[in-house]
């Protein structure tokens, strides 16, 4: 049976969950989708080897693996805000209180993923920096290449959004947060419920 502030804890359990899942949404899709280009999905972080030729054109390297780690931990969110989302949904809904190994699951879990998020929101900002210097050595600003587009072994140029890419790792920061916030909470309720046994035991 639910009782009348249980809706409210679902609602605001769930809202948690939405975000975690939307931060690592944008994150994920926005440097896929913008922060790569050409068929061999070539990373526009960390670039290298930045010349521009008598032709006005400009050729670098793109050889960074950060774009395929970002997208990694982002799909990794994805996947554990539902997780988690699911089994919050389960217990709340009928009221059942998890076991301290569960809780200290949720939270070492999330504990784990923080990092492996700092580290991708890291490289994401870092690398956008990284490339927007070496363009605008050449006096032209970042944002009008990125809009001019990309190719690769002369095909089509692909234009991409600069901004884009920086609301995209803006998504992956604010998703930190609210991992880290979670772990948090979670550790707490995991010191709680064994106090809460070790007080039980002690009583009996």
């Amino acid at each position: 049976m639910i009782t009348l502030n249980q809706p409210r804890r679902i609602v605001l359990a769930m809202l948690v969950h939405l975000v975690q899942f939307l931060c690592a949404a944008i994150f994920l899709g926005g440097i896929a989708d913008q922060a790569q280009f050409g068929p061999n999905n070539q990373c526009l972080l960390f670039i290298s080897n930045f010349n521009r030729t008598i032709n006005s054109h400009f050729t670098f390297s793109a050889t960074s693996l950060s774009c395929s780690y970002i997208i990694l931990v982002g799909s990794v969110g994805v996947v554990l805000s539902l997780i988690f989302g699911v089994g919050t949904l389960y217990f709340l809904s009928r009221e059942a209180s998890r076991a301290a190994r569960v809780i200290l699951a949720y939270a070492a879990t999330s504990t784990i993923f923080s990092l492996l998020l700092l580290v991708a929101a890291s490289l994401g900002s870092i690398g956008i920096r990284w490339t927007c210097g070496y363009l605008e050595q050449s006096g032209v600003q970042c944002a009008s290449v990125f809009a001019s587009g990309f190719t690769e072994n002369n095909g089509s140029a692909i234009p991409k959004n600069l901004g884009t890419i920086n609301a995209a790792i803006g998504a992956g920061w604010f998703g930190l947060l609210v991992w880290v916030l979670f772990a948090l909470l979670e550790l707490r309720n995991w010191k709680n419920t064994r106090n809460h046994f070790k007080n039980s035991t002690e009583a009996s």
